[in-house]
């Protein structure tokens, strides 16, 4: 089951306006996230793979 375009856009104002409301929370979660040394490596394999994807749809 499918959302209908108007729900669609609905749901993204609603969660829009949640993440508006609720950026300090949410930035203090992707600090903390983000600090963990485990994910910091995530961090670096994601960024190398996006550079590289950039690059290559250059080409």
């Amino acid at each position: 089951m499918t959302l209908s375009d108007s729900a669609l856009e609905k749901r993204r104002e609603y969660y829009r306006q949640y993440r508006e409301r609720n950026r300090e929370r949410y930035n203090e979660a992707a600090r903390r996230w983000r600090s963990k040394p485990e994910n910091k490596i995530k961090i670096q394999e994601y960024n190398q793979q996006y550079w590289e994807r950039k690059a290559e749809e250059e080409q």
